[in-house]
């Protein structure tokens, strides 16, 4: 788990917040038409609720997900479905205090130190 505050200090971003989170999202070069806010998808198995996908592609993919939650074990589970289901790469959970970053392989997840930069992702997603 990383400080959020810290994490957004490290990119030159001192406000706080959702504000700081979107911030942070135009640091790593995501434009502004690349992040939708309160996002809700009727996927066959389960209607899905996060705060924010980032870099949409197809009806209903998007590259990661954002969900501003208490950072738990239950919290990353969910987000972890949710990414599997929505075909994202990465997941983020903050509160906006403290911030875990996992990345899906496969059928699982791994913890990773940081939000991949708009550019990394994209040559990921292919």
């Amino acid at each position: 788990m990383l400080s959020f505050t810290e994490y957004a200090k490290s990119l030159g971003v001192s406000a706080k917040g959702k504000e700081a989170l979107l911030q942070v999202f135009k640091q790593l070069g995501y434009e502004d038409e690349e992040v939708f806010e309160s996002v809700v998808i009727d996927h066959p198995l389960a209607k899905l609720s996060f705060d924010y996908g980032l870099i949409r592609y197809g009806e209903n993919n998007y590259g990661m997900v954002v969900c501003i939650d208490e950072v738990c074990e239950e919290n990353l589970e969910r987000l972890s479905g949710i990414c599997k289901l929505v075909g994202a790469r990465y997941g983020v959970l903050t509160d906006l205090k403290d911030l875990s970053v996992i990345k899906i392989e496969g059928f699982r997840h791994e913890f990773v130190n940081e939000i991949p930069q708009s550019d990394a992702l994209k040559i990921e997603l292919g």
